[in-house]
C-alpha cells in the first residue's frame, strides 16, 4: 500500500467498522512503501499510464517475472521508478543469469557424482 492511503486505511475505514457497531476484525499493523513510478511520471488508472492486470497478462510476460522485479525494487525507502530498461536488465542479468548459475552448478555437481540427467520426456511412475 502507498504511503497516501495510511489515514484512510488506519482511521477512517476502522472508524467507519466500529461505527456500524458490528463485530469486524480490525488490523493491527500496517505495511507501506514510498510511491512506485512508471517510466519517469506517475502510475495512473485515469490516464492508462503503467501496467495493469489485463496489460500484464497480454504481455505474455509470466506473473513470477513482474513478481521478482518488484520485490527486487519495492520503493522502502524512497520513491522508485519502474521503467522497461531496468525490467529487462533485472530480468537478465539477476534472475535468468542467476538461475542459469545454479542450474549449470546443479548439473556440474550431478556430472561429478556421476549421476546423468535423465533424457526430456514424459514422467514415469
Amino acid at each position: 500500500m502507498g504511503k497516501d492511503n495510511v489515514p484512510f486505511h488506519t482511521v477512517i475505514f476502522p472508524c467507519s467498522l466500529i461505527g456500524t457497531n458490528d463485530r469486524f476484525t480490525l488490523i493491527h499493523k500496517i505495511s507501506t512503501t514510498e510511491y512506485l513510478n512508471y517510466e519517469g511520471g506517475k502510475f495512473s488508472k485515469t490516464e492508462g499510464v503503467g501496467i495493469f492486470g489485463d496489460g500484464a497478462i497480454e504481455s505474455g510476460i509470466n506473473a513470477e517475472v513482474y513478481r521478482f522485479y518488484l520485490l527486487a525494487n519495492r520503493p522502502e525507502v524512497s520513491d522508485t521508478v519502474f521503467s522497461w530498461d531496468d525490467f529487462a536488465a533485472k530480468n537478465n542479468n539477476q534472475l535468468l543469469a542467476n538461475v542459469g548459475n545454479v542450474c549449470n552448478r546443479v548439473l556440474k555437481f550431478l556430472e561429478k557424482l556421476g549421476s546423468t540427467v535423465p533424457a526430456l520426456g514424459e514422467l514415469q511412475e
